[in-house]
């Protein structure tokens, strides 16, 4: 199935409020998964995405499942093969919307990390995974 199409489509049932934002959701997340090609998932997050990124910015599930797929996404062999990919769908919403998700991408997830602050400090241990930290403002630049 086309992923393009399949990803408008699951945007129209959710801005006609035919699907939930749980159900829209699952689905951004079966669409995103690692089982998903890149390339297929990236066709359907432009399909998804047509025509604003407002939602992105206001929802904050979507964005985390965005984020997600991205770190992910940052260690795939094919990252330089679904690039262009993304560029050209975020190249198409207007600067101030871009200039707020670069602003987000930063950040990382928007309320799982608020959280894990939170928890450190009630705890008085520091925080810190010892992963690797990807520099996601740079990424964000390339897309």
């Amino acid at each position: 199935m086309n992923g393009i199409l399949t990803g408008a489509c699951t945007r129209i049932l959710f801005d006609k409020k035919i699907r939930s934002e749980a159900d829209t959701a699952t689905r951004m997340s079966y669409a995103l998964s690692p089982a998903t090609p890149p390339l297929e998932a990236a066709q359907w997050l432009e399909g998804f995405l047509q025509g604003s990124g407002l939602l992105l910015l206001h929802n904050n599930v979507l964005w985390n499942l965005l984020d997600a797929w991205v770190d992910g996404l940052a260690y795939e062999p094919t990252f330089r093969e679904t690039l262009p990919m993304l560029r050209r769908t975020f190249s198409r919403f207007p600067a101030p919307e871009r200039e707020r998700m670069l602003g987000l991408a930063k950040q990382g997830q928007v309320v799982e990390r608020v959280m894990e602050v939170v928890d450190y400090e009630e705890e008085g241990r520091e925080g810190g995974s010892g992963e690797e930290v990807v520099d996601w403002g740079r990424v964000w630049n390339l897309i």
